[in-house]
């Protein structure tokens, strides 16, 4: 097998990850919907600028496969969850590993 054509991402996989990516601030809130559509738009740009700006080419798609699959991971969780019956995906506050900063 050629690792080429086990590892390309084609025309429906792209698809589904755009739209995924597009419905992802859905089904998120707070800081993972802000990294998430931080990955998206990351990805968008990637994936758009070049071809708006040149040609299209498959090599100028592989450095934007990375934050769209990043942003299709966190989509997709927050699809899990919405699929078990919980509400949007929050993550809490950060908190301190020092104690005095806490105790302060």
């Amino acid at each position: 097998m050629e690792w080429e054509r086990i590892t390309r991402v084609d025309v429906p996989w792209m698809g589904i990850l755009r739209a995924v990516c597009l419905g992802g601030p859905l089904l998120l809130a707070g800081r993972a919907r802000s990294g998430m559509v931080l990955f998206g738009a990351s990805a968008m740009t990637l994936l758009f600028f070049p071809i708006l700006v040149k040609a299209y080419d498959y090599r100028f798609v592989i450095p934007a496969l990375g934050p769209l699959f990043a942003a299709g991971a966190l989509a997709a969780w927050g699809l899990g969850v919405k699929i078990k019956g919980g509400s949007a995906v929050v993550f809490g506050p950060l908190r301190s590993r020092n104690p005095a900063a806490r105790d302060a």
